[in-house]
């Protein structure tokens, strides 16, 4: 188990240091090319959404009382920057720690599958 978390705690390091490298700024000799300047747009906003994404996630998942909700806004947070996929596994993932919860019924793990995808879907 040690092994899985610190490959993915180096995982989450190199990405920090990818998104910190093509920030405007960091190598101010060279000039901007015009692709650079898209993908610090592109990355920047893609940034943000996905941080208000995985708020507004990690706030329903709170609502509807389930555990482990800021690991699970995180790993929204970091799924979000793979397309079409990463989206997916998020809205899946607290399933079946909802369904292994004792007290909750099959009512509370289609709410914490269809809330998360209509805030992806809608947002």
């Amino acid at each position: 188990m040690v092994g899985i978390a610190g490959d993915v705690f180096e995982t989450l390091l190199l990405f920090f240091f990818c998104l910190v490298a093509i920030l405007p700024g960091i190598h101010q000799r060279l000039p901007k090319s015009r692709m650079q300047c898209l993908m610090q747009r592109y990355l920047l906003f893609k940034t943000i959404t996905s941080l208000i994404i995985a708020a507004i996630v990690t706030l329903a998942l709170w609502l509807l009382d389930v555990d482990l909700i800021l690991i699970f806004g995180m790993i929204t947070f970091f799924l979000n920057f793979i397309p079409n996929i990463g989206s997916f596994i998020a809205i899946i993932l607290p399933a079946p720690l909802v369904y292994l919860t004792p007290g909750k019924t099959l009512n509370d793990v289609v709410l914490v599958v269809l809330v998360p995808f209509l805030i992806h879907n809608t947002l």
